[in-house]
């Protein structure tokens, strides 16, 4: 059962759930049916449904365009305009010269058009979208695509691949821009033929190749006979580790100061996750203290396992990358001693990868390594677990916290060393 109260506004066939409050039983549900077009009656239904949400208390916003065939573009971009705080390029359109604007017309016309009366020039225009300029929501954003999504669909999620603003979740979409000329075909066939282009801002196509999920997850035939939508299920598990929380302040200016001085527009993804991992791991002295908070981990330049497990996973929600806390339980081969280890988690490419924030040479003591041996810490990887070689440990398991704040043991353990000193 989802402990969530979900507000629905259908957009076509897709579905845009707002999740605000908790509860249980008690799921309360508005229905605004609309399709992309017409973008005007849309546009009004919308902006009554944004403007009577409490932004503040919404936990996330999980938006469904599955089986969306599109419509009129402009219904995207303002959905989108309230999910941003400073304008961004969505994406390029491409299409013919004059040929294309001459025959717009006649598209559904039973004649059909001389494909050869398109022209032969391309132009190309870029996309914008500015801030809605009463209110925005800067919470986790999930977009639900799968194969039959579509034209505005369309453009609707690459414009969220593009920037980054939210994870898109399911399969890959059509790859078709919807807009195109018909011919009649004897025996009453038609061919239509696509006349302008999706591509992302950089240039790349996205069409008759689609867009990539970032978390493929796919409907089977037993799903659709029991009533079960994995996706999103999948959609939910996800928004859930990207929210801020009580302790996992990411949003704070110490986590604004350190992500400016390391990271550059420009970095990919990945190696902004591997900037942000070493700077947890090495800059971050390890020592035993305990903060509640992120931020004062950051603040006091010192942790043990637990705090920067925080620090990263903070991290990671911060560029929008799911993440959670998790243990490693060991017998540790130095002294035969049962050992528990707090780790990060992330989630990428479709796959929860265990993260160990502490294993440098810095923390040889924790291994019970003495300092005249080599030590093998880990390298940061996207590929596998990043954790210490076993041969300093034997029979390792791990502990995943469902939680996606600070789990309630650590807390009390830390919230006693603060308390006594003694752990």
């Amino acid at each position: 059962m989802i402990d969530v109260k979900a507000i629905v506004v259908m957009i076509a066939i897709g579905v845009l759930l707002f999740f605000e409050g908790s509860c249980h039983s008690e799921s309360h549900e508005d229905i605004v049916e609309s399709a992309f077009w017409p973008y005007k009656e849309l546009q009004q239904k919308l902006e009554k449904e944004f403007d009577r949400l409490d932004f503040a208390k919404t936990r996330g916003l999980i938006l469904d365009v599955r089986d969306n065939a599109g419509g009129n573009s402009k219904a995207g971009d303002f959905i989108l305009s309230y999910l941003i705080d400073k304008p961004f390029k969505a994406r390029l359109f491409k299409a013919r010269k004059k040929g294309f604007l001459k025959v717009l017309p006649n598209i559904f016309a039973k004649t059909g058009v001389r494909l050869s009366s398109l022209g032969k020039e391309w132009f190309t225009k870029e996309n914008r979208i500015k801030p809605y300029s009463k209110k925005h929501f800067s919470g986790p954003v999930t977009v639900l695509i799968n194969r039959h999504t579509a034209s505005a669909a369309e453009d609707f999620a690459a414009a969220f691949k593009e920037n980054k603003r939210a994870l898109l979740v399911g399969e890959t979409t059509s790859g078709g821009t919807g807009n195109g000329v018909w011919s009649i075909l004897p025996g009453y066939g038609r061919l239509r033929v696509t006349v302008n282009l999706g591509a992302y801002v950089n240039g790349d196509l996205w069409h008759s190749v689609g867009i990539k999920p970032d978390v493929k997850v796919q409907k089977q035939r037993r799903d659709i006979i029991h009533h079960h939508d994995p996706v999103i299920e999948k959609s939910i598990e996800i928004i859930k580790y990207l929210q801020e929380t009580e302790h996992l302040d990411f949003n704070s200016p110490e986590f604004t100061d350190v992500m400016s001085e390391l990271l550059t527009h420009d970095m990919s993804l990945e190696t902004k996750l591997e900037k942000l991992y070493y700077f947890t791991r090495d800059s971050l002295p390890f020592a035993s203290d305990a903060s509640l908070y992120a931020s004062q981990v950051l603040k006091k330049k010192k942790a043990l396992c637990y705090t920067k497990a925080m620090v990263y996973v903070s991290f990671c929600r911060r560029l929008g990358v799911p993440a959670k806390l998790a243990e490693e339980h060991f017998i540790m081969k130095a002294n035969n001693r049962k050992h528990i280890h707090g780790i990060a988690q992330l989630f990428y490419n479709g796959k929860w990868i265990y993260v160990d924030t502490v294993s440098n040479r810095d923390a040889l003591g924790f291994w019970a390594v003495d300092e005249s041996d080599p030590f093998k810490a880990p390298e940061f990887s996207l590929e596998s677990n990043v954790i210490v070689s076993d041969e300093y440990y034997q029979d390792l398991s791990f502990k995943d916290y469902e939680t996606n704040d600070v789990p309630k043991k650590w807390l009390k353990q830390m919230q006693k060393f603060l308390n006594t000193g003694e752990w």
